[in-house]
């Protein structure tokens, strides 16, 4: 059947509008995160490895914006692990366009002390023993009660903030398995970036 009047068929041609409405809804049913254009980060601290405590808004504002990637935990999760160390290698291309790149978890200083030096990490691991930022951006993971291991982690993702705090994308894959690709979050930087220039012309 040629293409033409494969598609002029109204019975497939209505297939393929509610198999493709379907996968909308699929990719959409996951609401991870604040809304872009939120601006939360105000207030917000976490502390260093040193020891040294940090404001996010201040780490937005030293260039072009700040990425950070939100983990469960660099102690038991294996895919955080992975995550971390698959930032860091790529630490160098968010550098580059003038993004500062830090990970945000509810793990001590101790143990992101340990996991950076194991692993030579070449970005910052911020740590959030209260989960205090983890519930400022309403990413905690409710199916951990307390008492148990996990109460207090995020539900994992990546956001990216412009130098003013603004949350201008973010990126999560529904299930803690799965994470971002670096290479998805850069293209979406760079298009982003181009479309403001475009825009500010």
């Amino acid at each position: 059947m040629r293409r033409d009047r494969f598609l002029a068929n109204p019975l497939i041609r209505s297939t393929i509008v509610l198999a493709l409405a379907g996968l909308s809804a699929a990719v959409l049913a996951y609401d991870w995160g604040p809304a872009e254009g939120s601006r939360l980060l105000g207030g917000l601290t976490a502390v260093a490895p040193d020891g040294n405590r940090v404001e996010l808004s201040a780490l937005a504002e030293q260039g072009e914006g700040l990425v950070v990637a939100f983990v469960r935990s660099a102690d038991w999760c294996p895919f955080c692990k992975r995550q971390l160390i698959e930032l860091s290698k790529r630490h160098a291309d968010f550098e580059a366009r003038g993004l500062t790149l830090v990970s945000v978890s509810y793990d001590s200083t101790e143990i992101l002390g340990q996991f950076e030096q194991r692993f030579d990490i070449a970005f910052t691991l911020l740590s959030d023993p209260e989960s205090k930022i983890i519930d400022a951006f309403g990413i905690r993971n409710e199916r951990q009660k307390p008492g148990s291991s996990g109460y207090g982690i995020p539900h994992p993702g990546i956001m990216v903030f412009g130098p003013d705090g603004e949350l201008r994308m973010k990126f999560a894959e529904q299930g803690y398995r799965k994470r971002p690709k670096i290479d998805d979050v850069l293209a979406a930087v760079d298009a982003g970036a181009l479309a403001r220039r475009s825009a500010g012309r």
